[in-house]
């Protein structure tokens, strides 16, 4: 079977051209005895190679056989792959004539603006969404709002008892440490234990089979989030089945009690065509949701609920790891589910690649792919690809 190498852009494994060769073996040549007379002897040299020659073309036309059935395996798994991309025509046209009837959780489509937007029916969403019987995405974004809030107004009151009281002494700081572990998994106890023991063992949402990706990331006062965006849909085979869920850790310079600092500036571009930075105080952090939304080539996706954001102050983000858990509850019931950081470029047609490349494991539908992508220094978009570093 031929590699990605060999079998065009998208990836395809197919079976070898010219089919499966027939071997046939050739009668080992008889032996020459002595024309005046005959002896009584053990077996020749020449007959036994013969033998040995028989069994290595048998074992050769056993491995060609092999091969070609293999061939045709991951022709037919990789055809499988490609099916699943593609919803059947009927299932696609009641999909595209009654989405909110199919598709229920996905309304009211979750505002992607401003930053903390208001909900409509917020309440009743997160209601629904705790009890289990009408989950919505909105829902779990009023969930997570929530807790967030209540978070915020938590450190707040620590950091100002902090300010206000004594300092000093391993035993004190001690004592401030407990106290902010002990808030934080009191509101996670109050606030997000519920929604988890809702759904514990079973999907949230029904698992869509149109071949749909979902693509957790997770931002932190990034730059290059507009870029990121743009270049997943950009890129992407199918944009239209493409659903980004977005946590921004921003300092949005809305709180006096926590000034920014530290804010990214770009100042230019190096040699290497990579952005020069600079870090300024009093700044707030542009909102590249803002940007990408404003270009006229990808707005129809955010206004079509393909983008769903939720945003959190700096001071209250908590590594990867939570922002991760906030941004994989956006998954609203997609195909795949994919989670990058928030500066990553596509490759064209990523989105079908890593599909069929799932696939085409021996552990599928049970299969998970990983790495950690190169740099982009090299980085182009189409094959052959170099190494970045």
């Amino acid at each position: 079977a031929r590699g990605r190498g060999q079998a065009g852009r998208k990836g395809q494994v197919r079976a070898p051209a010219e089919g499966c060769a027939v071997v046939q073996s050739i009668e080992s040549r008889p032996n020459v005895m002595d024309g005046s007379r005959r002896r009584r002897r053990g077996p020749s040299s020449s007959v036994v190679s013969g033998a040995a020659f028989r069994i290595l073309v048998l074992l050769l036309a056993i491995a060609v056989l092999v091969s070609c059935l293999l061939a045709l395996r991951l022709e037919a798994i990789a055809a499988d792959g490609r099916s699943l991309l593609d919803a059947p025509p009927r299932a696609a046209r009641d999909e595209e004539a009654a989405p909110r009837q199919r598709q229920p959780h996905l309304h009211p489509k979750l505002p992607h603006l401003p930053a903390f937007p208001a909900i409509a029916g917020e309440e009743a969403l997160r209601d629904g969404t705790l009890r289990g019987d009408r989950p919505t995405v909105a829902g779990v974004a009023s969930v997570l709002y929530r807790h967030l809030r209540e978070l915020h107004e938590s450190n707040r009151r620590i950091a100002k008892g902090l300010r206000n009281g004594k300092r000093g002494g391993p035993r004190r700081r001690d004592e401030e440490a407990a106290e902010v572990r002990r808030s934080y998994f009191d509101l996670v106890d109050r606030n997000l234990r519920g929604m988890e023991d809702a759904y514990r063992g079973r999907p949230m949402f029904p698992i869509r089979r149109d071949g749909s990706v979902f693509v957790s990331v997770a931002s932190f006062r990034e730059h290059l989030l507009g870029e990121t965006l743009a270049s997943a849909f950009g890129q992407a085979a199918r944009p239209d089945k493409l659903f980004v869920g977005v946590i921004v850790n921003n300092c949005f310079g809305t709180d006096d009690d926590f000034p920014c600092k530290g804010t990214a500036e770009v100042t230019g571009r190096d040699g290497r065509g990579l952005d020069v930075l600079r870090s300024v105080d009093g700044v707030a952090d542009a909102n590249h949701i803002e940007t990408f939304c404003a270009n006229s080539t990808f707005a129809g996706y955010c206004e079509a609920g393909q983008l769903r954001v939720l945003y959190v102050h700096e001071v209250d983000a908590l590594g990867p790891a939570v922002a991760r858990y906030y941004s994989s509850r956006l998954w609203g019931g997609e195909t795949y589910f994919m989670q990058v950081d928030s500066h990553l470029r596509f490759a064209r047609d990523w989105d079908v690649l890593l599909a069929e490349d799932l696939r085409l494991t021996s552990s599928f539908p049970r299969s998970v792919l990983s790495t950690y992508p190169p740099g982009f220094v090299n980085f182009r978009p189409d094959p052959p690809y170099l190494p970045g570093t």
